[in-house]
């Protein structure tokens, strides 16, 4: 028996270095080969003789293969310690399971307690030999775990790996102690308390999902309000725009047919309009929108706008809070009576334009509050205007 066993170390020392070395791509120099197999063969061999059972073997190889695996690629990924960890308890599965089928099978044909020894020992190595080559087959499809997210899985898996190797053994050799119990019991706590741990997390990952479907949601019933808004603009300014050409074909139609109660009619009416309604469309429906309200509020307050702006469609007009900038330069607007107002798209900058008779409302003030998109600024005073341009950049540039 003791040859036999002498023989079964051999194989299971040659299937473990052979597979260390496939699955991790280490060099295959002659000598590191040899002395790596010395030492996972001594282990086995010393362990035999001083009948420790298969958890301490399985421990030690542990640790031999994670020196050599990192003392060869100067790096030991927590992944490499789980894949290792996993053989390690392979290696014990498949003489458990070996035992659990050919026990009784072997019992039946009359066979001496050696014959049955040396019948499941050999098919256990040959069981191994298949499992390490289906796991060096599927190497390629191997999953790469997150460290942070799945260390409670992983450890929990590991303590699972050496509790079922601890008991694997026991059950074999029909040999159990109190601290062979404490030892899976403790096992045991480990997962428990891990699984614990991880359900937290997994609460705290449903939470961040949860918030982020309220604001995608939140996100979508705005823009589904701004298209509405959008369109509801749209429609309005080309209403406006069709009855400027009507009042205007009336207008004509009461000129050439020299009706002067019309005519007054017609021109009061578009002076109310001048002065009660502005609207322009850039087909930019977030800064028309915001814009137009902010210059109505002006018009209510009895100030003439002039505006003229000059806009192509783009990104920047959808960012809240640049068209709050462009809007917060119309509050220093309060003393004028009349002003002109340029609006121009000049590429990456934004160029405002304020011509009143009026000096402006704190022109100081803005600039202090506006520095961060404030490229160029400049004010004065010449043939009876007061003139204040305003030369920003966009808020992704802040």
């Amino acid at each position: 028996m003791a040859a036999s066993r002498l023989l079964f170390d051999f194989i299971e020392s040659l299937i473990i270095v052979y597979f260390i070395i496939a699955y991790f791509s280490l060099p295959k120099i002659k000598k590191n080969i040899i002395l790596y197999y010395l030492a996972i063969f001594l282990v086995e061999v010393s362990f035999d003789m001083f009948g420790w059972d298969g958890f301490e073997i399985t421990l030690t190889h542990f640790i031999i293969n994670n020196i050599v695996v990192y003392s060869i690629k100067r790096q030991l990924k927590f992944n490499d310690v789980f894949v290792i960890g996993l053989y390690g308890t392979l290696i014990n599965m498949s003489v458990l399971i070996t035992h659990i089928i050919l026990v009784k099978v072997l019992a039946f044909l009359s066979l001496s307690s050696f014959q049955i020894y040396f019948c499941i020992g050999l098919l256990s190595k040959i069981l191994l030999f298949i499992i390490s080559f289906i796991i060096l087959k599927l190497k390629k499809s191997q999953i790469s775990l997150n460290d942070k997210k799945y260390f409670c899985v992983i450890v929990s898996e590991m303590t699972i790996m050496i509790t079922f190797s601890l008991g694997s053994y026991r059950l074999v050799s029909d040999d159990s102690d109190k601290l062979t119990l404490i030892h899976m019991l403790c096992g045991l706590a480990i997962v428990f308390l891990c699984n614990i741990v991880y359900m937290v997390y997994l609460n705290s990952l449903y939470k961040e999902k949860m918030d982020f479907e309220k604001k995608t949601q939140k996100i979508y019933y705005l823009e589904q309000g701004v298209e509405l808004i959008k369109n509801i603009h749209f429609d309005t300014y080309q209403t406006n725009h069709r009855l400027f050409y009507v009042m205007k074909k009336l207008k004509q139609l009461a000129e050439n047919d020299h009706n002067e109660d019309a005519l007054k009619i017609i021109d009061q009416f578009e002076h109310e309009r001048e002065m009660t309604s502005k609207l322009f469309s850039t087909n930019n429906p977030y800064f028309d929108m915001i814009v137009s309200i902010k210059i109505n509020e002006l018009i209510e307050r009895h100030i003439l706008i002039k505006p003229q702006i000059s806009l192509l469609p783009g990104d920047k007009y959808k960012d809240i809070a640049f068209i709050n900038h462009i809007v917060s330069i119309l509050n220093y607007i309060k003393d004028n009576k009349s002003i002109t107002l340029h609006i121009k798209d000049q590429g990456v900058y934004f160029l405002v334009e304020m011509y009143s008779k009026e000096d402006f409302y704190k022109y100081d003030q803005f600039l202090l509050q506006h520095l961060n998109l404030l490229i160029k600024s400049r004010y004065q005073h010449e043939n009876d205007l007061y003139i204040a341009r305003f030369l920003l950049g966009d808020s992704d540039n802040e």
